[in-house]
């Protein structure tokens, strides 16, 4: 479930008279998983991801980071196992504040001897991809500063230039300053990657329900 950082405009399109438009720099503030075995994955997240515990009670652990929590891991003993040919999450991307942060959690990823599902280069942001203990998929990059990224105007409007190209492993490394240490301040929830049935049918509900 994500949980936007601030209100949505509501306006007269509740009464279907007026598009909704999404307010100016709205974020995801948070993001709730429904997981089995809560103590594995909410320690993946802390060794791996690096996130910090914020709180705990009943079946449920608060993880985020320099006291802000943004991941709820909700415990349900009884959830179904991730089915990659069903609608639903695909992945929770996790946004570092730089290119040198990416660095240096790609080295702590290495020294776990973990190994990444992909990594790509997108243009607009460099990503690493994994799965949480439960197949939950994850992402962890870094975006470009938006001053780079470049449009491209189409009959829709203008759309952002991405592609999927390799991922500078090596050059990333080289940026890391200090061993990881967690994640660091300004890590957030960048985005939510959604699983559809019908794209055309989620484009009108997102795009014109929701406004995005």
């Amino acid at each position: 479930m994500a949980i936007p950082t601030q209100e949505q405009s509501h306006d007269e399109s509740a009464h279907g008279s007026k598009p909704v438009s999404m307010p100016e720099g709205l974020r995801i503030g948070g993001v709730t998983l429904a997981v089995r075995d809560l103590d594995r994955v909410a320690a993946f997240y802390r060794e791996v991801i690096g996130l910090e515990l914020i709180g705990r009670e009943d079946g449920v652990v608060r993880l985020g980071a320099a006291g802000s929590a943004f991941l709820e891991l909700l415990h349900r003993p009884d959830a179904l196992p991730d089915d990659p040919a069903t609608a639903g999450l695909f992945h929770t991307a996790f946004l570092l504040p730089s290119r040198a942060d990416l660095g240096a959690w790609l080295a702590h990823f290495g020294q776990l001897g973990q190994r990444l599902d992909g990594a790509a280069d997108h243009l607009v942001s460099e990503a690493a991809y994994l799965r949480d203990p439960e197949g939950n998929g994850i992402e962890v990059y870094a975006d470009r500063p938006r001053a780079e990224w470049r449009w491209t105007s189409t009959p829709d409007g203008r759309r952002i230039e991405m592609a999927n190209r390799p991922l500078d492993t090596a050059g990333l490394l080289g940026m890391a300053s200090a061993p990881w240490a967690g994640a660091p301040d300004g890590t957030r929830i960048g985005h939510v990657h959604l699983r559809v049935g019908d794209t055309a049918e989620a484009r009108r509900f997102y795009g014109g329900t929701l406004g995005m």
